[in-house]
């Protein structure tokens, strides 16, 4: 691992603050060992105390940062150097994990894996912490009457989201029940053996589709599943989709040839896939999501605000139900996709930049650049142009009641009367 020197970081706290080198010599390096076999992906939570790696003896690894909290209590000049140790081992794929993602938010942990499956780890709520990590109610209303009712405002999502990242991090590790992606489970209408057609009944038939596609089809060594920006979507490559038929009078529902696709699975809901985005001549093996998030289209808003009355400012209606467009870019083998969450189809593709296999890519941290590596030895650049992808969204401003910090509310949330719920503590986005 390669990381700044301790007495060379800048920004406060900065742990990736590099502009203070001069050469590469500065850097710290530390050898974390896995006692396992080669790793294949890697991925750090967002608060740089955690990584996640898979590696092609089946493992997902969790690794943390020991001195990190003495580190954030203390001045620059006397922070001590990083030392990982792991605090988590699963080897439940039965081969080589490809593909490795760090929920934005701290919730969860997707891996994916040559095995056509994906594996989403949720960490439990700190047992101390359950009163604090209710869900924020969609409404300001408050029950009762008098001063105890205004006391009991509710957390804004902003701010809650803040609070149990915060929690998350300085708990410890403790993984709850896994879910598995796997298959699709379809039922059909088919008729049964009879005289004539008024006494043919009808019974159903169940059939399981691979939601991946197997090696065989997929010439590449990564799957590189991601999240977007805001944690709102689970993205997966490689994904398999067969078309829903309907016909009662085709012997076989399944003959239909399937489709090389890539799914978006909305946060905690992984049973089905929210959308699929279909149509690929070749499996997609890598998904990066844009750091930065964008405004929805102009017609979208341009709705809202003749239909302003029942909605609340800040609740623009979209395909998602989310106020903003988070982007991604999806690589095949030879293509480069550029999706976001409100279109179907994408909204950039390119072709032909490289002469080998497209194996990674990266943003920029503004989100205006593209950077593209390839099994040919070579890195492509795209540059968007200011607008190009859209305009940058700006959360609303919030109300002076929105805008106590959390601090100050920790006290008002574990007054709240209502259960801890028993899903993972942040609140589902809507499917619209």
């Amino acid at each position: 691992i390669w990381s700044v020197p301790v007495h060379k970081r800048g920004n406060n706290n900065g742990r990736h603050f590099w502009s203070t080198l001069a050469k590469e010599n500065e850097l710290t390096v530390r050898i974390v060992s896995t006692h396992c076999e080669g790793i294949v992906d890697i991925s750090w939570s967002s608060d740089s105390k955690r990584f996640a790696v898979g590696t092609i003896d089946s493992c997902l690894l969790i690794y943390e940062d020991k001195n990190y909290a003495a580190n954030a209590c203390s001045p620059e000049t006397h922070q001590k150097e990083s030392e990982w140790q792991k605090v988590f081992r699963n080897a439940e794929h039965g081969a080589f994990v490809q593909g490795v993602a760090y929920d934005p938010l701290g919730v969860y942990i997707a891996s994916m894996g040559s095995d056509r499956t994906v594996r989403v780890f949720p960490r439990k709520t700190p047992p101390k912490s359950k009163k604090k990590v209710l869900r924020p109610s969609n409404t300001g209303g408050t029950t009762g009457s008098g001063t105890n009712a205004m006391q009991r405002t509710v957390t804004p999502p902003q701010d809650h989201q803040r609070l149990v990242a915060r929690i998350l991090t300085e708990a410890k590790v403790d993984i709850g029940k896994t879910k598995r992606i796997k298959q699709r489970l379809i039922t059909t209408m088919e008729e049964a053996g009879g005289e004539t057609e008024e006494q043919q009944p009808t019974q159903q038939r169940q059939i399981k589709q691979k939601l991946f596609v197997d090696e065989s089809n997929c010439e590449s060594f990564f799957r590189r599943l991601n999240w977007t920006a805001d944690g709102a979507f689970l993205v997966t490559p490689a994904a398999l989709w067969h078309a829903d038929n309907d016909s009662q009078n085709q012997e076989d529902d399944t003959s239909s040839s399937p489709s090389f696709s890539t799914y978006l699975f909305a946060r905690h809901r992984f049973d089905e896939p929210y959308r699929v985005l279909a149509g690929l001549d070749k499996p997609s093996v890598v998904v990066r999501p844009n750091p930065v998030l964008f405004e929805l289209p102009p017609s979208v808003v341009d709705d809202s605000k003749e239909n302003q009355s029942p909605l609340k400012s800040d609740r623009l209606p979209s395909a998602t139900g989310l106020p903003y467009r988070s982007i991604f870019a999806v690589l095949t083998l030879d293509s480069i996709l550029i999706y976001d969450t409100h279109h179907l189809s994408p909204i950039s593709v390119m072709q032909g930049l490289h002469y080998s296999g497209l194996t990674d890519c990266c943003w920029s941290q503004d989100g205006m650049n593209l950077l593209v590596c390839s099994s040919d030895g070579y890195i492509s650049i795209v540059n968007f142009a200011d607008g190009e992808l859209g305009k940058v969204y700006s959360p609303p401003s919030s109300s002076p009641c929105e805008a106590a910090s959390v601090d100050s509310q920790e006290g008002q949330i574990e007054q709240e009367i209502a259960p801890p719920v028993e899903a993972p503590p942040l609140p589902p986005c809507e499917t619209g």
